[in-house]
């Protein structure tokens, strides 16, 4: 069972279960109340940038490897990937660029969830992903094209499972 995380639109969600993947759609405000909203999903996919919900976000990272993937307007952006032992945890992830929320394309989102569930068959298969402090991003904007980056553990981290 794979457990997507949305805070607002459950665009993505839909897209992956139309994919034919077996998806639980789960609201952020009903994570935030259950702490062990992620117990038992092979991943948990954070429909969400890094650092926006950092209690839910650590929550999902101790019972599961973690995919953020976001869709806003018209650039979509899967990964990083965490799990404990594996990469950074979602504190050392955390992005402070905040961007408004505007209509996202379509093509966008189609990319995104392809994107995850190429993952997540990477996932199954090798029982590890491939975007493991890792993302990349596909914009349609004034500079369209694919772009990679890479997120690297902050000195000093202490929290347990926590690896660069």
């Amino acid at each position: 069972m794979i457990t997507v995380v949305t805070d607002g639109s459950a665009a993505l969600a839909d897209a992956l279960a139309r994919i034919g993947l077996p998806v639980r759609g789960c609201a952020l405000e009903d994570a935030a109340r259950d702490a062990g909203f992620s117990l038992g999903s092979e991943l948990t996919v954070m429909a969400c940038r890094p650092g926006r919900h950092p209690l839910v976000e650590a929550e999902a990272f101790r019972h599961s490897t973690v995919l953020y993937a976001e869709v806003e307007a018209d650039t979509g952006t899967v990964g990083p990937a965490t799990a404990i032992g594996s990469a950074p945890c979602p504190a050392c992830l955390a992005v402070d660029e905040d961007f408004p929320r505007a209509r996202h394309d379509p093509r966008v989102l189609g990319w995104v969830a392809a994107t995850v569930a190429m993952e997540v068959e990477v996932i199954r298969r090798h029982g590890m992903s491939t975007l493991l402090a890792t993302s990349l991003s596909w914009s349609l904007g004034s500079e369209p094209g694919l772009t990679a980056a890479t997120y690297p553990r902050r000195e000093g981290c202490r929290t347990p499972g926590c690896a660069g």
